[in-house]
């Protein structure tokens, strides 16, 4: 089990595993593979910020956003205990350089690599559970303090500057971002593996006035 994905999964008290919207509902891996030399060139039309609706579940709620420059992508997944994305209870972000290649038509490979993984919870029963469990080995987390993760055992889980994900997205006219479908072996751990079609469930839309 591979990044955004997985973040919730490998935390196993009920509050930290609000953030499985994020497993279940819709955000694409980072995997640990060095990625290729970049090629192609950045994509302008991915130049901004793209967020999806809230995705809610039977009792809590997540929003996912990625963010382009010329040359760093970064990766935002924040759960909420309620539904609607109310009461944030813990984010993610990770920061990474990415490289464009091939394209046909709307369909680009997208290639990305961690540098940095930044984890916070929002509310005391997190970081008190937190706590209680020296997460990533961490034994005094506070309340909507972000924490360099980059490197530590989360659960079971490490997240290394370097890992990188072979990707395939597609642009809707603009204003719709789709990812890859990471299923039938096409697990984007290398090039090899990069998925060859989009998954359609979960779409991310350029926001206006969030460019950088």
């Amino acid at each position: 089990m591979n990044g955004p994905r997985a973040i919730a999964a490998q935390i196993t008290p009920r509050s930290f595993a609000l953030a499985a919207g994020l497993l279940v509902l819709g955000a694409a891996p980072v995997v640990a593979e060095t990625a290729d030399e970049a090629r192609g060139i950045k994509d302008t039309p991915l130049a901004g910020a793209w967020t999806t609706a809230c995705i809610n579940a039977t009792s809590y709620s997540a929003r996912n956003e990625v963010r382009f420059t010329a040359e760093s992508m970064r990766w935002r997944g924040t759960s909420y205990t309620a539904t609607n994305c109310v009461d944030q209870d813990f984010s993610f972000e990770m920061h990474n350089t990415y490289a464009t290649g091939l394209n046909s038509g709307e369909l680009f490979e997208l290639d990305y690599v961690l540098e940095k993984i930044f984890f916070l919870f929002s509310s005391a029963d997190a970081v008190r559970q937190a706590n209680d469990y020296v997460y990533c080995g961490i034994k005094d987390w506070r309340i909507n303090v972000p924490r360099d993760v980059t490197g530590k055992d989360c659960g079971g889980t490490t997240y290394r500057a370097g890992d990188a994900t072979y990707d395939l997205i597609r642009i809707d006219q603009g204003r719709k971002l789709f990812f890859g479908s990471f299923d039938n072996g096409y697990d984007g751990k290398t090039p090899e593996s990069r998925p060859v079609a989009i998954d359609p469930h979960q779409a991310y839309l350029k926001s206006i006035g969030k460019q950088q």
